[in-house]
């Protein structure tokens, strides 16, 4: 199995190797590709873990799950684990099934797969136990070839136990009795298995011997290997001593030969076939009447069905393969492709006084098997595009057209959101996106861009010759308008876009590790601008993209060292100036750093997901915080789309509740008008779950243009918050003020309270007043206090309160 892994690619020949040689080499062979779906059992696989368990495309853990029962998560977790620790080498395990002890020898393949060879524990032992009567059947069938004129075939199981009899003993007498194998024989067998195992690397391919008895004639045999591990054997008895071929064939032998899977042809010194079988004309589609003894080898090639033959291994026509079949004095063995697309595996052995006999197999369906493979190999099984290792073949060459002058284009690629889709609707539907969006990747590359995925979901292309980048960014604008068309599956409509980063070689990366490190640093400048757009590679992205992560590890520290803090904003009624509550705000205190603005770190902590902790934590204290209240005052928190994603949301804010012992109506949740573009359906049925809680749910940022009033019909919130922006804009004689007075009155009319954010002067607070706004907060009355500010407000007078906090409270 040391040549089954090439350069992180099975290719056919290491998959035939393994299918060949299994019966010397193990007890079992079983390969499972990059996502963990069976890929090629043996048979003798087969017969230890049942054919049903490894049938195609099963998964690994319903082979672990057999093997494991109960401790299966648990073995699945160790076993992914080793294949990581050990994914430069390869590890052992030892498994007992069916109450015998096996070594399973494990490599992990480049590409995420793994192959898997079992062997039993007394291995060795076995294996030469087996060989041996392999060997001893085989003699003693070769002891009856030199005794007497029989032809016939057999069939050896890989346990050394002659299964079948060929057909020519069938119907002429039974077998002879059996004949102890002389010195010379079991010599000459000995060498002929051993040539066998050495020369033979793929089913259907035979070696023929000649092999002399002791009264000087000569005895032709075939020899295959089956695909269990044993053996066929064919045997012309030729009971002549003149000739090496002689003219008169028998009916025994003719019996013999017409009923092999070969095709068979001998041709004597002379270049002219003195024999050919019926399977002969059947393979290369020939009529009976256009073949016959005495044609030159010539002659046949020329023949119209025959004059389309090409050899595939030297890429030359069969003819000019006849004019050379002279200079050989050792077998040969050449694959030759006929016009109709069928592949004949021929292998011909020359004969002591000149000519030759060959056998020809059809292995049309093995080589298509071999292209499977080989395309298995190179191809995503999901998308059907490339994988990463056929892709670094193409960038290996691009990057050598590039030093000789030319220039190409990578463009690296992920889809927008699409952690979100696959998070919330499942694998099953990100499975149809990735297929969906490979369809499109098709559709907006020519033939000579190759499209490729890289893993998840990210996806690479690669253009070129071009003449500037221009045609790069042309590409690249065709690639997203594709991709960020309209995608509906399963009824849910999905809001998936893509993001690209170019580099250009060679000028941004003389190796294809830097390219693609280029193009990479290109494509988290895109999605940090705000996606669904191309930017290519500049000098310095590097550092900018260092900082990125270093601010992401940093946010990770932060949240297991407890450096975020809470703020607390108060909402204010204008009528009865009593504080009603407060919004809860996050500030990050950096231990070397100071204070960091959450315009500065909450964007990269929605992209990574680590919002949602932080989330679950901002929940726990603001409740713990409105505890200390009085029973009037309610508290805010903001919710991010991101967490809609998380599928305990709702149990989160359940949780946060219990444990604080806050009554639910003091909890006011707020989403922004966006989190109901993205699978409005979904997300307003989790806010009809939030609802049942006994929380109030607010919709925050209001009349930033994006929600349909469908929504406010379909969704009863509690209170609509006018964005702090439209706020700003009142002013004498602003086209904003009537906007304004609109949405006042649009949640009056709907029966939702209404709130004004960002009220900074007293022209704000009059016009808001009124038009009946009741609620509003903002630096004209106080910014963000700190929780013991907040409280301390509560619970003096007004005016201590405000002296304490340092605001200004507006009587109405």
């Amino acid at each position: 199995m040391r040549e089954a892994v090439k350069a992180g690619r099975m290719s056919a020949a290491d998959i035939d190797a393994a299918l060949t040689f299994v019966a010397d080499a193990h007890e079992g062979i079983i390969v499972f590709d990059g996502f963990d779906r069976l890929s090629f059992a043996n048979d003798m696989a087969k017969d230890h873990f049942g054919p049903i368990l490894l049938t195609a495309d099963r998964p690994l853990e319903a082979l672990i799950g057999a093997l494991f029962g109960e401790r299966a998560p648990r073995a699945m977790i160790v076993f992914k684990r080793a294949c990581r620790l050990h994914r430069d080498r390869d590890f052992t395990f030892r498994l007992k099934l069916k109450g015998e002890s096996f070594r399973i020898h494990v490599r992990t393949l480049r590409t995420g797969g793994v192959v898997m060879a079992l062997s039993a524990q007394n291995h060795s032992a076995r294996a030469l136990e087996r060989r041996e009567r392999q060997i001893a059947a085989l003699a003693g069938i070769f002891a009856r070839l030199t005794e007497a004129d029989h032809a016939g075939a057999w069939h050896i199981d890989r346990f050394g136990e002659p299964i079948a009899l060929g057909p020519a003993f069938a119907e002429t007498e039974p077998p002879p009795a059996e004949v102890p194998a002389s010195e010379m024989a079991d010599r000459l067998w000995r060498m002929g298995l051993a040539k066998l195992r050495d020369a033979v690397s793929a089913f259907g391919e035979a070696a023929e011997f000649v092999l002399l008895a002791g009264d000087g004639s000569r005895h032709f045999a075939t020899m295959t290997r089956r695909t269990d591990g044993g053996f066929v054997l064919v045997h012309m008895a030729h009971p002549h001593t003149a000739a090496p071929v002689p003219t008169p064939v028998s009916k025994r032998i003719e019996i013999a030969v017409e009923e092999m899977a070969l095709g068979l042809c001998i041709v004597g010194p002379d270049n002219k076939m003195q024999f050919c079988n019926a399977k002969f004309s059947e393979l290369y589609e020939l009529p009976d009447h256009q073949v016959h003894a005495g044609m030159d080898l010539n002659e046949i090639a020329a023949l119209d069905q025959m004059a389309g033959l090409q050899v595939v291994e030297e890429d030359i026509p069969m003819s000019d393969l006849v004019g050379r079949l002279g200079d050989y004095d050792t077998s040969i063995h050449r694959t030759l492709k006929l016009a109709s697309g069928r592949y004949i595996a021929v292998q011909l052995q020359p004969m002591p006084g000149g000519g030759f006999v060959s056998t020809h197999l059809d292995i049309t369906e093995q080589k298509a098997s071999e292209d499977r493979i080989r395309h298995m190999a190179g191809h995503d099984p999901l998308t059907d595009l490339p994988n990463r290792a056929n892709f670094s073949d193409h960038l290996t060459l691009a990057m050598a057209r590039a030093h000789r002058g030319e220039h190409m284009a990578l463009l690296c690629m992920d889809l927008d959101h699409f952690k979100m889709v696959n998070d919330t609707f499942g694998h099953a539907v990100g499975d149809q996106v990735l297929r969906e969006m490979s369809t499109r990747i098709k559709a907006a590359t020519r033939e000579s861009e190759v499209a490729a995925r890289m893993g998840g979901d990210e996806f690479t292309v690669l253009i070129g010759p071009i003449e500037r980048p221009d045609h790069a960014a042309i590409v690249a604008q065709h690639l997203i308008d594709h991709i960020n068309a309209p995608l509906v599956i399963d009824g849910h409509s999905l809001g998936v876009g893509v993001s690209i980063g170019i580099a250009i070689a060679p000028d941004d990366g003389a190796t294809e590790t830097e390219l693609l490190r280029n193009a990479d640093l290109a494509l988290y400048r895109a999605k940090s601008e705000g996606r669904g757009v191309f930017h290519f590679f500049e000098p310095g992205m590097d550092r900018d993209i260092r900082q990125r992560r270093d601010l992401e590890a940093a946010i990770r520290t932060a949240i297991d060292t407890e450096e975020f803090e809470l703020v607390y904003q108060p909402l204010l009624d204008i009528e009865s100036t009593r504080v009603t509550g407060f919004e809860t705000l996050l500030r990050w205190n950096h231990p070397t750093l100071g204070a960091i603005g959450p315009d500065k770190f909450m964007n990269v902590a929605e992209e990574t997901g680590l919002i949602v902790p932080i989330g679950r934590w901002v929940l726990e204290n603001a409740c713990q915080a409105a505890t200390r209240w009085p029973e009037h005052v309610r508290v805010t928190v903001n919710l991010s789309s991101a967490q809609f994603v998380e599928m305990e949301l709702v149990n989160s804010v359940r949780t946060a509740l219990s444990d604080s012992g806050l009554r639910p109506d003091r909890l006011e949740l707020e989403i922004t008008e966006s989190l109901l573009l993205r699978d409005p359906e979904r997300n307003i049925k989790i806010l009809h779950q939030l609802r049942a809680t006994g929380v109030r749910i607010s919709m925050d940022d209001f009349g930033t243009g994006y929600t349909a009033l469908s929504y406010l019909r379909e969704f009863p919130f509690d209170r609509i918050k006018i964005d702090g922006g439209m706020i700003a804009e009142v002013k004498p004689d602003s086209p904003s003020n009537r906007i304004v007075a609109a949405m006042i009155g649009l949640a009056g009319s709907l029966g939702m309270d209404m709130n004004a954010e960002g009220v900074e002067n007293e022209t704000q607070l009059d016009f808001v007043r009124e038009f009946g706004c009741r609620e509003v907060q903002g630096y004209l009355f106080s910014p963000p206090l700190p929780l013991n500010l907040a409280t301390d407000l509560l619970s003096a007078t007004e005016g201590t309160a405000a002296q304490l906090a340092g605001i200004k409270l507006i009587a109405g």
